[in-house]
């Protein structure tokens, strides 16, 4: 609950500025912008819940308070780990049972002896 009314306390001082600041430079750019004059980064943001246009510098949608921002480590993971993981564990599977089934072909030769 203290999130949302420092939210709201957030969002009603940067209501009373006369401009928007910039998330990445911190500049002060007019309310009509939308990109940063100083750093060209985008002043806004669309929520991926109820799509609502959004400051970039807030932390949460000020229509329905979902979170507008993922951490680094989700967006880590999120690059990391695919969509697909389950196809992944599976070529990681096939590729050792390959790679096993050469280790016991290289074996064998090796121990031939005419």
């Amino acid at each position: 609950m203290e999130n949302l009314t420092n939210h709201n306390n957030n969002q009603q001082t940067q209501n009373t500025t006369t401009g928007v600041l910039c998330a990445k430079c911190e500049h002060l750019n007019p309310a009509s912008a939308e990109l940063c004059e100083k750093c060209g980064a985008h002043l806004y943001i669309a929520c991926t819940h109820c799509g609502r246009k959004n400051k970039r510098v807030d932390a949460r949608c000020y229509h329905c308070h979902h979170r507008l921002h993922h951490s680094k480590f989700h967006r880590l993971k999120r690059k990391l780990i695919p969509k697909n993981w389950k196809s992944l564990v599976w070529q990681a599977i096939l590729l050792l049972v390959a790679s096993f089934i050469v280790y016991k072909i290289v074996v064998m030769i090796a121990n031939y002896s005419p």
